[in-house]
């Protein structure tokens, strides 16, 4: 009798640790699946901000050449914390009021996984009855 209580004893410890086991396993498998689809999250969320960081370099670009800033060649501006613009401005030599703008942003600096997104536009400044406007050429 001992012996069997002892066998059954013993199967019943084996069946929880292979259950332990089985559920250690599955617990590893969600906690990789859920890093990786928040690594992907993150990811498109810098993508985002650095597609949107661009954007409002080239609307800075665009303020600063409607002011008349003839000579404006650019420059870099960190508009929120860990990013940053460069802006480029080169005019362009068939027209004196037409420029490339060229605008990369970077977010979120200088970390390793950091989204670099550019863009880059034709601009063409328009002077119509005393009124000045840009235009996106292309």
């Amino acid at each position: 009798m001992k012996i069997r209580n002892a066998r059954r004893r013993a199967m019943a410890i084996m069946l929880v640790v292979v259950i332990l086991a089985v559920l250690a396993a599955v617990t590893a498998g969600l906690a990789c699946a859920i890093t990786a689809d928040r690594q992907i999250l993150d990811n498109h969320q810098h993508r985002l901000q650095a597609t949107w960081l661009a954007r409002s370099g080239l609307e800075l670009a665009c303020s600063r050449l409607l002011a008349g800033a003839k000579d404006y060649t650019g420059g870099s501006v960190e508009l929120i914390p860990k990013s940053q613009i460069r802006i480029e401005v080169h005019p362009e030599k068939d027209s004196p009021q037409s420029f490339l703008v060229t605008c990369t942003a970077r977010y979120p600096e200088g970390m390793k996984d950091g989204v670099e997104i550019t863009l880059k536009r034709h601009l063409k400044r328009v002077t119509t009855g005393g009124r000045v406007t840009i235009e996106v050429t292309e």
